[in-house]
């Protein structure tokens, strides 16, 4: 057993006037534009996001360090080749960085986990209070930590919030078999400040950065890390069986920067930009396959789509040009606009459902 470790997120804050949402572009891509920026929402200090993963804030309302850079996974797929160019280009300082592996299992095996970690969650006697789950079935999502904390920890199934998920398997992505899931394990770090009794402790995640794209050695100690985390925890029934002993390495290898030059990497970064598996278009996709049953109903009401359209602008900043095309239903050119019949009977609207072919409704009588 292998266990890959990733980089899932990532919050950084620079230095004041030392980094833009233009640099970064210029940084990542060689050209601001392609970014897409758009601000998000109408107030002064308003964030930029990109459809790429970034979303950027000018002011955050710290003087030491009021730029603040949030990298979401798909922003980690898009740009983890160049990601440490931008962080060499300011000063700068990570507040959180997310890590995560994934675990393939039988669907049957997954449901079996629930049952034993919804026992461990009645113990009162773990290591840890800091313990919950939420939602139903086989959509369980594990917390384990406090959110404040400097360390939080994840457990849910991958495969049921995307179906599309692919497992990387000796360096290859292959796709989930029907009867099995892949099981995301996540280790979120923040930077936290404690004082006590004027002694001031700092958990600063930032080197955790460098040991993800450091040496052969760097990146064992991060894995090492890692496991020594979800270990701390104390409770067997929620890692995967042989863990202690597995063997972890990173997903991005140093021998590829070793081996690349700063200009090439960013080629490669353009040249699969529009090939990544969760592309924006692949999100529209896996929206369609699994909302696009409600999207009629939401073209039939004009209140719906002004709602689509306000929650676009404020996520992406404009509304992209569309045209409807109104059509009537089978049936309706039966009836002449210029016409302004009596209300109709009951019997008489059994025969205009029956004309438009909506199959049988039972209508009932009421007093008004």
């Amino acid at each position: 057993m292998n266990i890959v470790v990733r980089l899932d997120y990532a919050t950084v804050n620079f230095t004041p006037h030392s980094m833009s949402y233009t640099k970064i572009g210029k940084i990542l891509l060689d050209d601001p534009a392609a970014m897409c920026w758009r601000t998000r929402g109408l107030s002064e200090n308003a964030p930029m996001v990109s459809p790429l993963g970034l979303r950027w804030t000018e002011n955050n309302g710290y003087a030491e360090m009021p730029h603040k850079l949030e990298i979401s996974g798909v922003g980690i797929s898009h740009f983890a080749a160049v990601l440490p160019d931008l962080m060499a280009a300011a000063e700068h300082r990570f507040s959180r960085l997310d890590f995560a592996f994934d675990v393939l299992i039988p669907r049957a095996a997954w449901r079996a986990f629930i049952v034993r970690a919804f026992d461990a969650s009645l113990n009162s006697d773990r290591k840890y209070k800091c313990y919950r789950l939420t939602g139903t079935g086989e959509a369980m999502t594990i917390y384990i930590g406090s959110r404040k904390g400097a360390k939080f920890l994840r457990i849910y199934n991958k495969t049921l919030e995307d179906p599309r998920y692919q497992f990387v398997q000796d360096g290859v992505a292959v796709d989930v078999p029907e009867d099995h899931c892949v099981i995301r394990y996540e280790v979120e770090l923040k930077r936290h400040v404690v004082t006590a009794q004027n002694d001031k402790r700092v958990f600063d995640p930032s080197p955790a950065f460098s040991w993800y794209y450091g040496d052969p050695d760097e990146q064992q100690r991060l894995c090492e890390e890692i496991r020594k985390i979800w270990l701390s925890f104390g409770d067997e029934v929620l890692l995967p069986e042989g863990f202690a002993d597995a063997g972890m390495s990173c997903l991005m290898q140093n021998a590829y920067f070793v081996s690349k030059t700063q200009d090439q990497r960013m080629e490669e970064v353009r040249e699969k930009l529009h090939d990544y598996p969760r592309s924006f278009e692949h999100t529209l996709g896996f929206l369609v396959s699994r909302f696009g049953k409600y999207v009629p109903y939401i073209l039939a009401d004009p209140a719906y789509i002004a709602q689509c359209e306000d929650a676009c602008r404020i996520e992406f900043g404009f509304v992209p040009e569309y045209y409807l095309e109104q059509t009537k239903p089978q049936g309706w050119h039966d009836l002449d606009e210029e016409d302004d019949p009596e209300p109709a009977e009951v019997e008489d609207l059994e025969q205009i459902f029956e004309q438009l072919d909506f199959g049988h409704i039972d209508l009932i009588e009421s007093e008004v």
